[in-house]
């Protein structure tokens, strides 16, 4: 699925890269992402996903969702910037309809590491 589909009712701060970047899935955990993979950089209690960016393109990453701007990122990469309030939120839509405050399958987007 393409990359505007995925965050289609996704209000977002800025998209940078390719919009028609093919998606075949969402990790927000960097040891989970395979080729062609939408990494959520999400902002735990401990550890923040934004530092584990490169991991996960060396893993196949195509895009990243993030809170912060997408200035630096690798010209590999596609960023989509949100608000951080509605990271979460996006995040909790995406993977079976969880709402933000529930852990979401294989780990904790609140706290555990990405």
């Amino acid at each position: 699925m393409e990359l505007r589909r995925v965050l289609k009712d996704v209000a977002l701060v800025q998209l940078l890269g390719d919009p028609s970047v093919g998606v075949r899935g969402i990790a927000y955990d960097s040891r989970a992402v395979e080729s062609d993979y939408l990494f959520a950089a999400l902002k735990g209690q401990r550890e923040d996903g934004n530092d584990f960016v490169e991991q996960a393109a060396a893993r196949g990453a195509v895009a990243i969702l993030s809170a912060r701007p997408g200035d630096r990122r690798p010209a590999s990469l596609s960023w989509a910037q949100v608000e951080a309030a509605r990271l979460a939120r996006v995040w909790g839509c995406r993977t079976e309809g969880n709402d933000p405050g529930c852990v979401s399958p294989g780990g904790d987007p609140k706290g555990g590491r990405h």
